[in-house]
Formats: structure tokens, sequence, C-alpha cells
């Protein structure tokens, strides 16, 4: 990691560290609840690309000091990223099955919220990814730390929805604060959450595949509009401009 990097690194840490970015907290009738804003379906979500994806692997790594935490968290966005899943289909994996999606290529997931399995598969080359991320030397070491529940928390315990969203919501907000620069889009939302990756890897898929009905199979969606509204093709206005300076005519 380059020093400027590495600056920017330690400064968010101490912005997320302040406390501003955490999510309140209230109690009422003796039960603790997370205040969260409901997301504007009118902000659409952005790609966590590589670069982004790996600033969010460094910010967990220099601030995280709970290695079991750490880990876990680790390989949440992992799973997340190489897999374009559902946040709710990713917590319901255990060990045995990440092993399987990681070793076989492809596994079965129940998705809740279609109330169908679908298959993910790996992509081969992240097997590099998962070697920098969790800087070992081969996939047993990977495997070995991961529990038989899957992802865990600190108790133990399988980790719940509203839990991941207490873990991640303060680098969410960070990464609007950072990267997003519509005015607009920073009042009314935030672009930046778990189905990020999500969008991310149907732009990806698409982008190579130029399948919108293969796209929509990868990821389990129903209706093929669904699928439409994730792709982010930035080169559009470029690949018009390439027709129109040819041949093209109207008629």
């Amino acid at each position: 990691m380059n020093k400027n990097k590495k600056e920017s690194i330690k400064n968010l840490i101490k912005l997320l560290n302040s406390g501003q970015y955490e999510l309140k907290r209230v109690v009422t009738d003796k039960v603790e609840k997370v205040e969260k804003k409901t997301v504007n379906k009118k902000v659409l979500r952005k790609c966590f690309d590589l670069d982004k994806f790996k600033y969010l692997v460094d910010l967990i790594k220099f601030r995280e000091q709970d290695e079991k935490i750490k880990f876990n968290k680790l390989l949440l966005i992992t799973l997340l990223y190489i897999s374009g899943s559902r946040i709710s289909e990713i917590l319901l994996i255990n060990k045995e099955k990440i092993k399987e999606f990681i070793i076989k290529n492809e596994v079965e997931l129940y998705e809740p919220k279609t109330n169908k399995y679908r298959k993910i598969y790996f992509i081969e080359d992240m097997k590099r990814l998962i070697f920098e991320i969790f800087e070992i030397q081969n996939l047993d070491d990977f495997i070995s730390k991961i529990d038989e529940q899957g992802i865990i928390q600190s108790s133990n315990k399988k980790i719940k929805k509203r839990t991941a969203y207490t873990w991640f919501e303060p680098y969410f907000i960070l990464f609007k604060d950072k990267f997003e620069e519509n005015k607009e889009i920073k009042i009314n939302g935030n672009p930046w959450g778990f189905h990020s990756f999500r969008v991310n890897f149907a732009t990806s898929f698409y982008n190579h595949s130029k399948d919108i009905c293969l796209t929509q199979k990868v990821l389990g969606h129903t209706n093929i509009e669904n699928t439409m509204r994730y792709i982010r093709d930035d080169g559009d206005d470029e690949k018009i401009k390439d027709i129109l300076k040819t041949s093209f005519k109207i008629k």
C-alpha cells in the first residue's frame, strides 16, 4: 500500500472511531433498537468495483482489533463481491456450503425472497483475491478458519441481518461522504450498501456477456426489468458516438 493511501485510510479510521458515523441506538420498553433511515428507492446503488472493495477491506483490516470479527466481516463482503448474491442468501450459508462453492466452483443457495433455490458460480480467478485478502498460503488455511455455522458474530452465534447492517452502516455512510459528489443524492439517500456488491457483479457479468437474459438467470431474477435496473454501463455514450461515426444512416 502506498504512503498516500495509507494516510488516507488512517484519516478515515479516525472519522469512523469519532462516533459520528455510528448508528444511533434508542431503548424503547427495554428493547434496544437501531435507528436507520429508510432507503430511498430513487437512489440507485453504486458499484462496489474492485478498487473500492479493496478500500473497504483495508479500512476493516486497519480498524478492527478483534480478529474473529475482522475475519467474519471480510468473509461476508468477499462472498458478496465474488458471488453477486443477496445479503439474505449469504447469511444463510454454512461452512460446508462455502467450501463447496470454492472447491467445486458452484453451489445451490436458498433464496428467502423468492422461496426458491438457485445456483451461484465461483470464478476461478477469484481464488487469487481470497489469497490476497486473507493473507493465506492455501485454501485449506482459509476454510479452517470459517465457523461451522458460516458467518458469526463475537458471541459465536450465526449473524443476523440487523447485526450485519450495524457492522457496515458506518462504512457505507463514510463511502457516501467520500465518493459521492452529487449533493442531491447525499441528501436523499445513500447509494452505497450491501446491494452495491450485487450491482457490480451484475454490471461486470453483463458487460462481459452482453446477454441480459443470462444476466437475469445468474442473478436469480424472475423479472427481467429488475435485471435491467442493475446494469451500470458507463460505456454507452462512447458506443453511441462510435456507431454515429460509422456508416449509420436514418432511413
